[in-house]
C-alpha cells in the first residue's frame, strides 16, 4: 500500500512541526548540497519559462509551456527596430459603441424580464400573506391551554415534620460510626 506510506510521512512532518512550534523539539537547519540547489534552480527556471519570462534552448524547450505566439511576434518586431512603445501608441482602443449598444438592448431585455419576475413574487408572497392570515384566524378560534406553574409538592406533610420536631435530636458522634 503506497498511500500508508505518504499518510504516516505526512503525519510525522505534521507532528515535527507542532513539536517545533511548541518548543519541544528544535528545527535543524542544514545547508542545501549541490544536488538539492540544482534542482531548485531547474524548478525554478522551469516556472520562468513556462510562463514565457525565459526562453529554454530547442532540445530543453519541451520542458516549458509555450511562449504565446503574440508575446513572440511583438518581440521579433522589436528586434526589426519597431519599438514596443510604438507599437503601443499605434495601438487605437476598439470602437466601444456597437458594444455599448449591444448593451443596452441586453438592459432593456433584462428589465422587462424582471418587471414580470417582480410580478410574480409579489403575487406569491400576497398569497402566502393570506393563507397566513387565515391560518391566524382558525387558530384564534381554538381554545388556548393556559400554562400552570407547578408548585412545589413536597413528599412529606406537615404531620410528618411534626413527628421529627418533637423528637430530641441528639448529636451525632462520629466516634460511634467508626
Amino acid at each position: 500500500m503506497a498511500g500508508q506510506g505518504s499518510a504516516q510521512r505526512l503525519l510525522d512532518k505534521f507532528i515535527n512541526e507542532i513539536e517545533t512550534e511548541e518548543g519541544v523539539t528544535k528545527k535543524i537547519k542544514r545547508k542545501t548540497t549541490g544536488a538539492e540547489r540544482a534542482r531548485q534552480n531547474t524548478k525554478v527556471v522551469l516556472r520562468a519559462a513556462g510562463k514565457g519570462q525565459v526562453e529554454l534552448p530547442d532540445d530543453e524547450s519541451y520542458l516549458g509551456k509555450p511562449m504565446p505566439k503574440s508575446r513572440i511576434n511583438v518581440n521579433r518586431v522589436a528586434r526589426e527596430g519597431y519599438s514596443l512603445i510604438e507599437q503601443t501608441r499605434n495601438n487605437k482602443p476598439a470602437d466601444l459603441a456597437e458594444r455599448n449598444l449591444r448593451y443596452l438592448r441586453h438592459v432593456q431585455k433584462r428589465a422587462m424580464k424582471n418587471a414580470d419576475l417582480a410580478e410574480q413574487m409579489m403575487a406569491k408572497e400576497s398569497a402566502a400573506a393570506i393563507a397566513r392570515q387565515e391560518r391566524e384566524k382558525i387558530t384564534g378560534q381554538r381554545e388556548k391551554k393556559k400554562r400552570t406553574t407547578p408548585k412545589d409538592k413536597s413528599v412529606f406533610s406537615e404531620k410528618d415534620f411534626a413527628v421529627f420536631k418533637k423528637k430530641e435530636m441528639k448529636p451525632i458522634d462520629l466516634e460511634d460510626m467508626w
